[in-house]
This record gives C-alpha cells, structure tokens and sequence, in this order.
C-alpha cells in the first residue's frame, strides 16, 4: 500500500484526461464521417434522379422522331419546281 496516493491519482487524472481528448477527437472524427456519408447519399439520390429525368426525356424524344417517320412515310416532301 502507497503510503502517499497523490502521484498516483495525479497519474491516473491524466490518463482519464488524454483519454477523453481522445475520445472527443474520435467523436469528431465519427461526425466528420456522417456528414461526408449523408451528402453522399444525397448525390445519390440527385444523380439517379437526373438519370432518371433523363430517359424519360430520351423516351419522349425517341416517340417525337418515330411519329416524324411515320409522318414523313405518309406524306413525303414534294420537290419545289421552279
């Protein structure tokens, strides 16, 4: 037994304190990670979305230039006489 306990509960004071700095830094880290996790997931989202719009767009697209064909199947372009 310590006839005098005081270093050691100094020592053990500090050990507690850089393990809560550490702690507090590994919080900081975890935060930083769900930040960059979640604005990830939302580019996601938005780029599947963009996708998305996009072939809706290249679909209606595609239907405009069949029903061009079929227009200019039934009715062809008549040459200008001069």
């Amino acid at each position: 037994m310590l006839l005098n306990p005081w270093r050691r509960v100094q020592q053990l004071e500090r050990d507690l304190s850089s393990e809560r700095l550490g702690r507090s830094g590994l919080q900081t880290r975890i935060h930083a990670h769900i930040a960059s996790y979640l604005v990830l997931q939302r580019e996601v989202v938005n780029a599947n979305y963009a996708l998305r719009r996009k072939n809706k767009q290249l679909k209606q697209l595609k239907a405009l230039v069949e029903l061009h064909k079929e227009y200019v199947r039934l009715y062809p372009p008549q040459l200008i006489r001069s």
